[in-house]
């Protein structure tokens, strides 16, 4: 289990790194009009005591997301986010809007590769809970059917 903890958060720290890659400016813009000057990255400790408390909250939601299907997981994901986001919208006066759906799609996708890649690296299952039917192996629904109302 403590490997699958360190996984998750390893996976988060990951993935917070290339989409912050990729959405740097759009999240440098909103912290300049919030603040009036860019984050300050020479602050090593907050930013890591930040994070890494962020990152044990996430891991263990993750955690009790990975029996979801991939839609849920994506809902709670996005949810997730769009609560961080609309806090921060509603706190600071020049919190753009835009951030909102932005970080909530990012949140979405987050779990989603997250649990795609536990799924592949840990239990090999990538897309069991997609491909999956109610058809019994032997074919006959009827049983299955009948089996579920006794």
């Amino acid at each position: 289990m403590i490997f699958l903890f360190i996984f998750l958060f390893l996976m988060f720290a990951i993935l917070n790194d290339v989409f912050a890659f990729f959405i740097k400016s759009p999240i440098d813009n909103a912290v300049k009009e919030v603040q009036g000057k860019p984050t300050d990255v020479t602050n090593l400790s907050k930013i890591f005591t930040g994070a890494i408390l962020c990152y044990i909250a996430l891991t263990i939601l993750m955690y009790f997301t990975l029996s979801f299907d991939y839609f849920s997981t994506f809902t709670v994901g996005a949810c997730v986010y769009a609560i961080s986001e609309s806090s921060n919208y509603a706190t600071f006066d020049k919190w753009p809007i835009y951030m909102i759906l932005l970080q909530t799609l990012v949140g979405g996708i987050y779990f989603v590769v997250i649990k795609a890649a536990y799924r592949l690296i840990i239990t090999f299952k990538p897309f069991d809970t997609i491909l999956s039917s109610n058809i019994p192996s032997n074919g006959n629904r009827s049983n299955r059917r009948n089996a579920s109302l006794t």
